[in-house]
């Protein structure tokens, strides 16, 4: 996860969930400050219709780590992470 880039202009607003790449790195505010308010995860893919998110989520009553369905409060990818992923694929 990128740290200490508040504000930074790595990451960008969510505007099609579609363009994600499984592996994108989210957050629900713009650069990485820890506290209440931030929280990010990673982009896991979509299923049936239904998108998911690797998450470290308290809620829900679940601790840790797992493949939840999409949260809305996910409002940001991080550029670099996925420009990577981008060239990733181009090279599969």
């Amino acid at each position: 996860m990128p740290i200490a880039d508040y504000p930074s202009s790595d990451w960008a607003k969510i505007t099609n969930k579609n363009e994600l790449i499984p592996g994108d790195v989210l957050a629900t505010h713009q650069g990485h400050k820890w506290g209440a308010r931030w929280h990010g995860g990673l982009y896991y893919g979509k299923q049936n219709g239904e998108y998911y998110v690797l998450d470290a989520s308290l809620r829900d009553g679940l601790n840790g780590a797992d493949v939840r369905k999409w949260h809305s409060d996910f409002q940001y990818y991080y550029i670099p992470i996925h420009e990577k992923l981008k060239n990733q694929q181009k090279h599969e």
